[in-house]
This record gives C-alpha cells, sequence and structure tokens, in this order.
C-alpha cells in the first residue's frame, strides 16, 4: 500500500531564504505514516488505546533538492517491511517531478512502559497486507 499527501511548505519551515529546513522532511515523513496508517485503519490513537507505541528505532533522509516556501510537495509512503516487534516505512518527498528527498524510518512496537513488545496479531495482518 502507498499512500500520497500533499501540503504547501509553509512560512515557518523556511529559512530567511525562504528554503525549507531540513528537519522538516521528517515532520513530513511523519504526516505521510500518519496519513498511510489512518488509511489502513490503524491510526496511531487506535495503536495506542490497544496499548501499542511505535517508538522510533532509526531515521535517514537523503536530500536531492531543495524545497521552497509555498512549493506544493507530494509525500508518498509505503509500508515496507514488517517485522516481529518493528515496522520500516520509506518516504519520497516530490514537487511535481523534482524528487527532493527520500527517506526511511524504523519504528519498534512498544507497550506504555516502553518495553519492545511483538506486534498483536490483529495489527500484523493488516500491515503485512500492506507491504509492497
Amino acid at each position: 500500500m502507498i499512500h500520497a499527501a500533499e501540503m504547501r511548505v509553509r512560512y515557518h519551515e523556511t529559512d530567511k531564504m525562504g528554503v525549507a529546513n531540513h528537519i522538516n522532511h521528517f515532520k513530513w515523513f511523519e504526516v505521510g505514516r500518519a496519513e498511510l496508517l489512518r488509511e489502513m485503519k490503524l491510526s496511531m490513537l487506535t495503536l495506542e488505546k490497544a496499548g501499542c507505541f511505535l517508538v522510533l528505532r532509526e531515521a535517514r533522509c537523503v536530500y536531492a533538492s531543495p524545497a521552497f516556501y509555498d512549493d506544493l510537495i507530494k509525500v508518498t509512503t509505503k509500508m515496507a517491511e514488517v517485522r516481529n516487534r518493528a515496522v520500516r516505512f520509506e518516504y519520497t518527498i516530490t514537487r511535481g517531478d523534482a524528487k527532493l528527498a527520500d527517506g526511511y524510518t524504523v519504528h519498534v512496537f512498544t507497550d506504555g512502559a516502553g518495553k519492545v513488545k511483538e506486534i498483536p496479531a490483529k495489527f500484523r495482518e493488516k500491515l503485512l497486507a500492506a507491504v509492497e
């Protein structure tokens, strides 16, 4: 499953020259991830109410071209891998046909106390069905 979320680069995300700060790419990844999970009927709220928390373990972003204030960008997110206790999402950020960045995040499932746990079967099935 792949989800594409469009958004505009906002003024507060840029520097004096109108260039988006690099840290915003990770925020845009989060938007893509949340929307993909929501489309799968597994919103963060649904997971947390069931005692499952996604804790970031690893993140990478490779920058190809800058984003500027008021650019219409698209964050394409896919479920790339599901393991026993972790999931990996992959992202591509584009502006029209231009690739701005791509990357990934790996999240482990934990309980409310932060202890790593296996992905519950009812969620694991949905996650596995979404792997590209």
